[in-house]
C-alpha cells in the first residue's frame, strides 16, 4: 500500500514538473484544456448549421432557432409603425440558412398582378361558413403596392372593407390582414428558420417544403409561417404560401376563438 501511494505521488510531482517546463503555447493546445465558445460563428448560425430536417424534427428545430436568438433581436427603429419589425439577423453563409433558400416575397404573394381569391371562412365567432372574396386592384409602380377589396358574404348578406399590401425593402406589409391585422405577410428573404417579432407576435419560417392540399388544388414546396400570439400565452397561428399564388390556407387559435380561411379557386388575370 505504501508503495502504490509513494508511485502515485512521485507521477504527480513527474506530471506537474513537466507541465511547468512546457511552453505556454503548447499548454494551451492540450486536449484537456477547458473548452470554449467559438467567435467565428454568431449564435443564429450556430442554431441554423444544425437546422438539417433529416436530423433534428422539423418543428422542434425550428422552435430552437427562434428560442435561442429571439433574446438578440435589437428594437425595430423604423419611424413608420406599420413598418415596425424586428428581424433576426440572417446568417452571413448562405449555405446555414436552413433546408432550402428560396426567392423574393413578390414570387409568393404576386402583388403586381390582378389576381381574383375566393376562401371559405370559418369562425366560432358564428355559425355555419362565410365565403371571402379578395381582388388585387390598383397597383402602383411607384409606391409598390396595391388595394385589396374584400367581400365578406354569407347567405344574401355582405360587407365590404379594403386595405393595402405594400412593398417595402424587407418584405410586403398588410396594412390590415383579414385575420391578424397589420402584419409583415412575407419577408424578401425567405428560409427555414427565417423569424422575426411584429407587435407582441413572433412569427418564424418553419418550412418551405410543405404540402398543401385545399379546395383550390394540390400545392408543393409552400412556405408555412408559425406566429406565437401573445408570446405563445395567448395562441399560435399558422399560414401557407404557394408560389406564383399566395395564401392557401390560414388559422388563428386565440384565447376567444378560432377562425380558419382556406383557398377555395383563384383566377389570374
Amino acid at each position: 500500500m505504501l508503495k502504490l501511494s509513494s508511485l502515485i505521488i512521485i507521477t504527480l510531482l513527474t506530471f506537474a514538473v513537466s507541465a511547468r517546463s512546457m511552453p505556454v503555447s503548447l499548454i494551451g493546445t492540450m486536449p484537456f484544456r477547458t473548452a470554449k465558445a467559438e467567435n467565428s460563428h454568431t449564435l443564429l448560425e450556430n442554431i441554423l448549421s444544425r437546422t438539417d430536417s433529416q436530423i433534428i424534427p422539423e418543428i422542434k428545430s425550428s422552435l430552437e432557432i427562434f428560442d435561442s436568438a429571439a433574446e438578440t433581436v435589437p428594437e425595430a427603429k423604423n419611424a413608420m409603425p406599420m413598418f415596425h419589425t424586428a428581424f433576426l439577423p440572417d446568417p452571413e453563409n448562405p449555405e446555414l440558412k436552413g433546408e432550402k433558400i428560396t426567392d423574393a416575397a413578390m414570387d409568393f404573394y404576386p402583388i403586381n398582378r390582378k389576381i381574383r381569391y375566393e376562401y371559405e371562412y370559418t369562425s366560432t365567432d358564428f355559425l355555419g361558413l362565410k365565403h371571402v372574396i379578395f381582388e388585387f386592384t390598383n397597383y402602383s409602380e411607384k409606391d409598390n403596392s396595391v388595394d385589396v377589396n374584400v367581400t365578406v358574404i354569407k347567405g344574401d348578406k355582405y360587407y365590404k372593407l379594403t386595405y393595402k399590401l405594400v412593398l417595402a425593402y424587407d418584405g410586403i406589409y398588410s396594412s390590415n390582414s383579414f385575420l391578424e391585422g397589420p402584419r409583415l405577410e412575407m419577408p424578401n428573404s425567405i428560409y427555414r428558420g427565417k423569424a422575426w417579432i411584429k407587435g407582441a407576435n413572433k412569427n418564424w419560417i418553419s418550412s418551405v417544403k410543405s404540402v398543401v392540399d385545399v379546395p383550390a388544388g394540390h400545392f408543393e414546396d409552400c412556405v408555412r409561417i408559425k406566429t406565437k400570439i401573445g408570446d405563445g400565452d395567448a395562441g399560435s397561428a399558422i399560414r401557407y404560401y404557394t408560389r406564383g399564388i399566395g395564401l392557401l390556407y390560414e388559422e388563428w387559435q386565440a384565447e376567444d376563438k378560432v377562425e380558419t380561411l382556406q383557398l377555395l379557386s383563384y383566377e389570374i388575370k
